[in-house]
């Protein structure tokens, strides 16, 4: 049976709606989350923070100016940088299980992320204030315990 030009119209249109909701899914705190924490299973990498790229593409502006002019003020002086571990799990090593990632929307572009998980047999609590910019969502801070990301640079 040979399709007509409306037939192939019509499966295209209901291509891009069924498209939609991914789209929709990506853009969601928790999806943003998910992207973050889906680097940490077994034998992954982390999410890669060398580069100013990098930063830019899970910190806010204000949080990865931060960290780059940290970077650079200890590479003038030949010294390490103030983060010398993995924000994002808390540590310099990890072999993650039982991951737990949630995400509350407070509304007016901010959300709070929730992730729990046991790192080399040892239960971590992360918080993160997730902010929406106009390049999509993005970590303004992270909280273990009672530190921060952003308290590292700012006390």
């Amino acid at each position: 049976m040979a399709l007509s030009r409306r037939h192939v119209l019509f499966i295209g249109a209901a291509a891009l709606l069924g498209a939609v909701p991914l789209a929709a899914a990506a853009s969601s705190p928790l999806a943003f989350l998910r992207s973050i924490y889906d680097q940490y299973g077994s034998g992954k990498d982390g999410v890669p923070l060398d580069d100013n790229a990098a930063l830019k593409r899970w910190f806010t502006p204000s949080l990865a100016a931060l960290i780059q002019h940290d970077r650079a003020m200890a590479d003038e002086a030949d010294d390490l940088p103030t983060l010398d571990g993995d924000p994002f799990v808390d540590a310099q090593d990890w072999d993650i299980s039982d991951l737990s990632v949630k995400a509350e929307d407070l509304g007016d572009g901010k959300a709070a992320g929730h992730v729990s998980f046991r790192n080399l047999g040892e239960p971590k609590t992360i918080e993160l204030d997730l902010v929406e910019t106009s390049a999509g969502w993005r970590v303004d801070d992270i909280h273990w315990g009672d530190a921060s990301l952003r308290g590292l640079y700012t006390h």
